[in-house]
């Protein structure tokens, strides 16, 4: 089932308590630059999806996309704690109470334009993706879905896929030197090497997104992302399972 969207009323919650500030502690980089460009990242405390970090099993949809299980930090940091060990549920969730407790009189409230573009814009592109993924033709039977995955989320699903695709390539050749499984050389091996090409062109295209977002972003950057979010538009219309 499609991972439902964050509506504007979490949104507004967000902002309203960041003081436009990423909440890891002693960290000041702003969340909306002075371009009203959001620099910024949405980070769950509790992963969104099987695979990723911290991930609760036993929360639902709602859970997942509400304001108490979502961080704004900057990019730096989101990455830092993907580090379960160092920032387990707890730490995240003291961070964010503090963060919120220190700029609880300071109220940042960006334009209601501004958060309706930013709940737009995250979900126009990935929705379209999505879409163009599960479309069947004669000649594509079994499409290969592309879920829209944040940033943390794409790594862990390639490193989730990688350990699959090694299973599958020593089943491959595990019979007898010279005698190859038929399923796993030609259907496991096949199929998780199309996702792997999926799930990296997607990382590439977030990436690109945040460097786009960025101050330092040039010219070349704006080019790659375009070049990238065609190169997955591509996947999506022709990537299939191999039956």
């Amino acid at each position: 089932m499609p991972r439902r969207t964050l509506t504007l009323q979490t949104l507004r919650a967000l902002f309203g308590r960041s003081d436009n500030r990423c909440a890891f502690p002693g960290c000041s980089h702003v969340l909306i630059d002075n371009e009203d460009l959001f620099v910024g990242q949405l980070c769950h405390i509790e992963a969104a999806s099987p695979g990723g970090p911290r991930y609760n099993p036993l929360q639902t949809d709602d859970d997942r996309r509400a304001a108490a299980n979502l961080l704004l930090l900057c990019y730096a940091h989101h990455r830092k704690t993907d580090d379960v060990a160092r920032f387990p549920v707890e730490v995240l969730r003291r961070m964010k109470a503090d963060h919120e407790q220190r700029f609880r009189n300071a109220r940042f409230l960006p334009s209601e334009e501004f958060l309706t573009e930013l709940s737009r814009e995250m979900d126009r592109y990935w929705e379209s993706i999505a879409q163009a993924s599960m479309v069947v033709r004669e000649d594509r039977p079994f499409p290969m879905e592309i879920k829209a995955l944040f940033f943390d989320e794409v790594v862990s699903e390639i490193n989730h896929t990688l350990e699959m695709l090694k299973s599958c390539i020593d089943v491959a050749y595990r019979p007898a030197p010279g005698d190859v499984n038929w399923d796993a050389y030609h259907i496991g091996v096949p199929n998780h090497l199309t996702h792997l090409n999926i799930l990296i062109t997607q990382l590439e295209v977030r990436y690109l997104e945040q460097a786009t977002a960025s101050q330092l972003a040039d010219e070349s950057v704006v080019v790659r992302l375009s070049n990238a979010k065609q190169r997955l538009r591509q996947l999506a219309a022709s990537a299939r399972h191999v039956d």
